[in-house]
């Protein structure tokens, strides 16, 4: 069945066939809904992404009338976006489902006829739902499937094999303290070297990895003698530096009482920033060191040392960040990075997605403003 009749989109002029014809479709609890304005924001990994919709009131499938606003219970909202070969005739299975998530929040305004829908993706179900059982004898990812499947969720998990009750035990957690599932998942996470997520009606439990197989190109161009403005296939660009990170960096780790040794110990890890006395008229680095220090008992030196080169790339992935307002697409997803090209300087690299914000509507069709991170092309991390 077709759903074009659900698109506020009418466009029949010529130069249409030539242009960009994005489209939508946003469901209410599986009812097809005409919608007027949506956005969509992905997150990083172990938060939940959001949406916020803006429905008008009236005109409506005769199920969502204003009384179904005001006593549906629960409301679960897909969005689905894309391009299909015709814009005119066209379902859910000629686009891409974007975000499907339970609506947190309806404000009905019946003077200017708008609804508008406000929700988060099924990762809510783990955040909303607390829990003081550890699984001490269950894996993380055994954990992982039990908690999916309790929420009716598909799973996407690579296999683990450590009882969870031993990273209790070495970290002095609290078996009988109260936390969400979500928390407890992303504890799990961070002890395996994984990423957390929920996509679409899917839970991934996965050792961290970045999909650089599909690199979304910005290409610019500087001014020239024949075109006295910058090219960008884009709208908007910008590039920070934080000039605080840019020294270099040092994190130590304390054990006050190594397991192994009976002792205290510590370990460090410390990014540098290499010479660029190969480069003109570029300042030397500062040689000044930002220092980082935590405590954390009960730890053997190598599980202290993970922390310490894991939280060293944390801090130093927010060296150089990246902003970009750009045509909307379906390609960029959290794991994914954009490489930037043509400005002939440091800035040109790779740089990991932080946060995709998607919007459509009618006046301006189909765009995104992204915000990505890497540390400096002239960093090194040593151990």
């Amino acid at each position: 069945m077709s759903n074009s009749q659900f698109s506020p989109y009418q466009n029949t002029q010529p130069y249409a066939q030539q242009a960009r014809q994005p489209r939508a479709i946003v469901l209410v609890n599986n009812i097809p809904a005409l919608w007027e304005e949506i956005e969509i924001t992905t997150t990083t990994f172990y938060n939940a992404d959001n949406y916020h919709v803006q429905l008008p009131l009236n005109g409506q499938n005769s199920n969502l009338n204003l009384n179904y606003w005001a006593t549906t219970q629960n409301f679960t909202i897909q969005i689905y976006v894309g391009f299909p070969s015709n814009p005119y005739n066209y379902s859910t299975s000629d686009l891409d489902l974007i975000i499907e998530g339970d609506c947190d929040e309806l404000e009905v305004d019946p003077l200017s006829a708008r609804v508008m829908l406000s929700g988060r993706d099924l990762t809510s179900r783990f955040i909303d739902t607390k829990t003081t059982n550890k699984y001490p004898n269950q894996t993380s990812s055994q954990i992982a499937a039990i908690f999916a499947a309790e929420h009716g969720l598909m799973t996407n998990i690579t296999p683990t094999f450590t009882p969870v009750g031993s990273y209790y035990n070495s970290q002095n957690v609290l078996m009988s303290k109260v936390t969400t599932e979500w928390d407890l998942l992303c504890y799990l996470a961070n002890q395996e070297n994984y990423f957390v997520y929920v996509k679409q009606n899917v839970l991934y439990f996965n050792p961290k990895t970045y999909d650089l197989s599909n690199v979304y190109t910005l290409q610019y161009q500087a001014p020239t003698p024949s075109n006295a403005s910058p090219t960008f296939n884009g709208m908007r660009l910008g590039l920070f530096r934080s000039t605080t990170l840019s020294s270099d960096v040092s994190v130590t780790i304390k054990i006050p009482y190594n397991i192994n040794t009976g002792k205290a110990d510590f370990v460090r890890a410390s990014s540098t920033h290499r010479s660029r006395a190969y480069l003109h008229n570029v300042p030397a680095p500062s040689g000044k060191v930002q220092k980082y220090s935590f405590v954390m008992p009960g730890l053997t030196k190598q599980q202290a040392q993970q922390k310490a080169n894991q939280i060293l790339q944390d801090i130093t992935l927010h060296e150089v960040r990246l902003t970009a307002y750009i045509p909307g697409n379906n390609i960029l997803q959290k794991n994914g990075a954009v490489q930037l090209k043509g400005t002939n300087t440091a800035y040109d690299q790779l740089y990991y997605i932080e946060q995709i914000v998607r919007r459509i509507n009618v006046p301006e069709g189909y765009n995104m403003e992204i915000s990505a991170k890497n540390q400096s092309t002239d960093t090194e991390i040593t151990l």
